[in-house]
């Protein structure tokens, strides 16, 4: 009986693990497609400076004057999306840092198999995995708080910005 339920207790926390790599895996991914958003409305923000500067029309240039305010909120709200995904990608690295390492190790191999699997997801998701299993290394090893730069910096490197 007491045997059955440490196996079941296993099975439960190595199950848990594995979602929270998971849904690390799909937080980096989501800072990454809100960074890239990002930076396609700054571009677009600069092409409407750069209009504002020309000589236009009044109406003309009330409506730019809109589209950059618009532009200048979508911004703000994506500022705070990536705020957000980053904090929860922390906290991620917190929660897989409570785990035995032994049980993190086997989660990140059988994860690894399964993305594998799949040729498109596989140079991103190896990628995130690695990224991942580095930071809780920091954690764990160093002690080291894992920062929202350092965070921002190894999912979007600075050729992606």
């Amino acid at each position: 009986m007491i045997e059955q339920k440490n196996k079941e207790i296993t099975a439960q926390t190595e199950e848990a693990a594995k979602a929270l790599i998971w849904s690390a895996l799909f937080t980096a991914e989501s800072i990454k497609k809100y960074h890239l958003q990002r930076k396609r409305v700054k571009e677009g923000l600069s092409d409407l400076k750069k209009m504002k500067g020309e000589t236009l029309h009044e109406s003309v240039l009330e409506a730019v004057d809109g589209d950059i305010a618009k532009a200048l909120g979508t911004i703000n709200i994506l500022d705070a999306e990536i705020t957000y995904y980053v904090q929860a990608y922390i906290g991620r690295i917190q929660d897989i840092g409570t785990y035995p390492p032994a049980v993190f190790e086997h989660q990140l191999d059988l994860i690894n198999e399964e993305v594998s699997l799949e040729a498109d997801l596989s140079y991103r998701l190896k990628r995130r995995l690695d990224l991942f299993k580095k930071h809780v290394n920091l954690l764990r090893k160093q002690g080291e708080k894992i920062s929202e730069e350092m965070v921002l910096k190894d999912i979007v490197p600075t050729s992606g910005r």
